[in-house]
């Protein structure tokens, strides 16, 4: 007879393990059987009855528990993307629509009419104060000039010999004061013919950039 129960409780104890490692294996724990191994009552000790898995334990312990048994007691490794900086400059820009003014621009014209006989200067070229931009035709104010300063020499001469004569009492102050008036007549005149002639010769008034030319030579 006690064999007889031996061995029942042998099978049962058997099935019992199997159960569990089953669910162990599935699982990861045994739901609703944890052994007492201290605490509770006499009672409960002597008789060998199971408590609730986790129970006296947190719940955030138990689960660590759990997933700790589950992966073998090691957390999986972290995957971490490694990558050098480099430093680089970074263009902000902005597209808009305007329109662009120059600080200084001027409509190039000659002060004297004239024909165009030279362009010095291109659409776009750079240019610099005082640089020959065009040139009219001067011819006849050159003749002129040259009129002008032989008729200058003229008048100096005779007012030299009109001191040399009134310094003796040969001619009176008057015929001096006239040749001395005459130089100066003339030298205004010429230094007018002159400065025709410069005018022929247009000129940039400041640095810069020249626009568009918009006259060929020969154009009045």
């Amino acid at each position: 007879m006690m064999r007889t129960l031996t061995s029942v409780l042998a099978l049962g104890l058997l099935l019992v393990l199997g159960w569990g490692a089953y669910q162990w294996q599935r699982t990861g724990e045994v739901p609703g059987l944890a052994w007492v191994t201290g605490g509770g009552s006499p009672a409960t000790r002597a008789s060998g009855s199971v408590a609730p898995a986790g129970a006296g334990k947190p719940a955030g312990a138990a689960n660590a528990g759990a997933a700790a048994n589950r992966g073998g007691g090691k957390r999986p490794p972290t995957v971490v993307t490694v990558t050098q900086a480099v430093g680089r400059d970074v263009e902000d820009t902005v597209d808009a629509v305007g329109s662009l003014l120059a600080a200084q621009s001027v409509l190039i014209k000659p002060e004297i009419a004239g024909r165009i006989a030279e362009i010095g200067v291109t659409d776009g070229q750079a240019v610099s104060r005082g640089d020959r931009l065009f040139e009219l035709d001067g011819s006849v104010i050159a003749a002129e000039l040259v009129q002008a300063r032989a008729e200058l020499e003229l008048a100096r001469s005779n007012l030299r010999r009109t001191k040399n004569l009134a310094s003796q009492a040969f001619v009176s102050e008057r015929s001096q004061d006239e040749a001395q008036s005459s130089v100066q007549v003339l030298e205004a005149r010429r230094q007018v013919v002159q400065a025709r002639l410069d005018k022929t010769r247009v000129r940039a008034p400041f640095s810069g950039v020249a626009g568009l030319v918009q006259v060929d030579p020969g154009d009045y």
